[in-house]
């Protein structure tokens, strides 16, 4: 074993150190302290800002740029697409403050334009697509909302 490992302590089956408890005792603490409407809005948020940078990745690859696919960024899993600061820190600390508002972001997916065959045009279509999938996301939620009324 390395040394990394050699602090660790075997609990459940699994290797945890005194940090990784922390962080469990931490977010239980934050599970049952906070309200549900709190945490939910922290996943929305999540999915949000991977769908955003998944369509500009997405706009990308179709427009001939192979970086974000070889990359793996063209996937819905949260955890390609975490930037530790804007995608974890910051939206936890909303959501512990009680803060009227949650806000984040996520790595941003590479795009070489060279690939495109008008660069320009290219990466105005790419920088197009995240904010046109967040207001689709945002009409499809308020008829989706609106239907439940």
């Amino acid at each position: 074993m390395s040394t990394l490992h050699d602090k660790r302590y075997q609990l459940f089956g699994y290797y945890f150190s005194l940090f990784d408890c922390l962080l469990v005792v931490l977010g239980l603490y934050g599970v049952l302290m906070f309200p549900l409407e709190r945490w939910i809005g922290f996943g929305v948020l999540i999915l949000a800002v991977v769908i955003h940078e998944v369509a500009h990745g997405w706009v990308a690859y179709r427009l001939g740029d192979p970086t974000a696919k070889t990359e793996g960024r063209l996937s819905l899993n949260p955890l390609v697409h975490v930037d530790p600061l804007g995608t974890v820190i910051l939206p936890l600390i909303l959501v512990v403050s009680g803060a009227p508002f949650l806000f984040g972001w996520a790595k941003p997916v590479p795009v070489v334009p060279r690939y495109f065959k008008q660069p320009i045009v290219g990466m105005m279509w790419v920088a197009l697509a995240g904010p046109v999938v967040n207001v689709m996301m945002a009409w499809g939620c308020a008829v989706g909302v609106r239907s439940m009324v």
